[in-house]
């Protein structure tokens, strides 16, 4: 079976991607924009919720939540361990 046409959506076309990349399908039209939270791979992966209840998202990753909506500001969960990758 041959894969679907590239629609732009995550994944097809330019790989390069960019700030501000918009992802579209056919319900609308996304726009995200990639932010480094931490300099170090603490984690394998992240989730999201309104963990301090101010009705914005924040993500979790590792031993550390950031505050949306601009996840500028880290609050420790746990003392932090590093891996070599």
């Amino acid at each position: 079976m041959d894969p679907p046409p590239d629609s732009g959506a995550a994944g097809g076309g330019d790989s390069a991607g960019g700030p501000g990349m918009p992802v579209t399908g056919k319900l609308g039209t996304l726009r995200f924009t990639r932010k480094d939270l931490n300099h170090l791979n603490l984690a394998e992966a992240s989730t999201f919720g309104d963990y301090n209840k101010d009705g914005h998202v924040d993500v979790l990753s590792g031993p550390y939540w950031w505050q949306g909506p601009a996840f500028d500001k880290a609050h420790q969960l746990d003392q932090p361990t590093c891996t070599p990758a």
